[in-house]
């Protein structure tokens, strides 16, 4: 069982290194389809992921200290941020999230979005979940603008970075260039 940290790495130290991604990808899993907060968070939400990304979600926010922030660079609509609000509402942490989003549909070489309103189906993504919308900060435009990489190292740092925008190959290392320092040091 992986409900936390210690027991996902001692249920990946415990297996053959040839399978260990695989099982620890079908053990979230299995969690996700025994919590509702998490099996909801996939299934009825709206995004890219995976389901097990939910599981493993919850684990980094049981991680964090009870007072965080959270960083997303590449919102999309939003099912990342919402995850990791809930989860820290369920764990009645104090918590502020920030999305780095264009809220458009741009895209990379590698895929195509459609004309919505990104800021709304954010809200309903949260709205969904019951995620407290109030707690998050939408920094609107590309992260590669000097601008938004001022705005969002301002509200840094921040005890977690997610990096999941653009992902073409000088977006995304300017990107862990930028936003790559912001995380907070817990030492």
């Amino acid at each position: 069982m992986t409900d936390s940290f210690s027991s996902t790495f001692a249920l990946y130290n415990a297996t053959p290194v040839e399978k260990r991604n695989t099982v620890i990808y079908e053990e979230f899993g299995k969690q996700v389809n025994n919590d509702k907060l998490a099996y909801d968070s996939y299934y009825k939400l709206d995004g890219f992921g995976e389901a097990p990304f939910a599981w493993m979600w919850k684990l980094l926010v049981d991680t964090m200290p009870s007072n965080f922030t959270f960083c997303e660079v590449g919102v999309y609509k939003g099912r990342a941020l919402a995850q990791v609000s809930a989860f820290a509402q369920r764990a009645n942490k104090d918590f502020a999230v920030y999305g780095v989003t264009p809220l458009s549909s741009t895209g990379d070489k590698y895929s195509e979005y459609a004309d919505v309103d990104y800021l709304e189906e954010i809200r309903k993504n949260f709205s969904i979940l019951g995620a407290d919308f109030h707690r998050t900060t939408i920094i609107k435009g590309y992260s590669n603008d000097p601008m938004i990489i001022k705005e969002t190292a301002f509200n840094g740092p921040f005890d977690m970075v997610y990096i999941d925008g653009c992902h073409d190959y000088e977006v995304v290392m300017s990107d862990l260039a930028h936003y790559g320092d912001l995380y907070r040091d817990w030492e």
